[in-house]
């Protein structure tokens, strides 16, 4: 995950604690406070045109890119951490990540910065007996939550390549929400890759 990618908003990360309870997929309302935070820390790194974010101050994100990992570490040791309570990851765009849901598990996805247009996101299935649904959502730049669609898949199965147009997130953070399927304990391993554009 390239550092200059995987910005700040790290305070947001740290804010985040009552989220594990009531992560699942569906429409990501459950994460308006997640896109109130992420609204409140671009705010103080971008500037706004016509209701999107724009120009990202690359300054001011990179003086924060230390607190990021600390942030992510934080949140998942110190969070009720089990193989089923899983802390929020950073997608980075145009890298590729992995991860794994074990059964009744729930993985939460974001871009922690805004994608300049149109996006694909990628999800292939490496190995487990779990199903996933997945759920794709944008957060805009007043805070509102934009539910883009669900797609599920059986255990060993990927769900299909999601196409985000740049009406759908063209300035708004990208977020995206597994919920694991199919059968307590069972796991679901999987890579993710966002192939597209940050605001800068």
């Amino acid at each position: 995950m390239k550092k200059s990618v995987v910005i700040l908003f790290a305070s947001s990360l740290g804010m985040l604690g009552a989220l594990s309870e009531a992560a699942y997929a569906g429409n990501c309302q459950d994460a308006a406070e997640l896109a109130k935070k992420l609204v409140e820390a671009a705010n103080k790194v971008c500037t706004q045109a016509g209701g999107r974010f724009k120009n990202c101050d690359p300054k001011k994100i990179d003086a924060a890119v230390s607190q990021v990992d600390y942030w992510v570490k934080w949140w998942n040791s110190t969070v009720g951490n089990t193989a089923a309570k899983l802390g929020p990851r950073s997608l980075a765009y145009n890298a590729t990540d992995k991860g794994t849901i074990l059964n009744p598990g729930v993985r939460t996805w974001i871009s922690l910065e805004p994608s300049a247009g149109r996006a694909k996101l990628a999800i292939k299935a490496l190995d487990g007996k779990a199903g996933m649904e997945v759920s794709y959502c944008a957060l805009n730049s007043d805070g509102r939550i934009d539910f883009l669609g669900t797609d599920t898949a059986g255990g060993g199965q990927s769900p299909p390549v999601r196409e985000l147009t740049e009406e759908q997130v063209g300035g708004k953070f990208i977020l995206v929400k597994m919920d694991g399927i199919g059968g307590a304990l069972k796991k679901y391993e999987y890579e993710i890759i966002l192939n597209g554009t940050p605001v800068r």
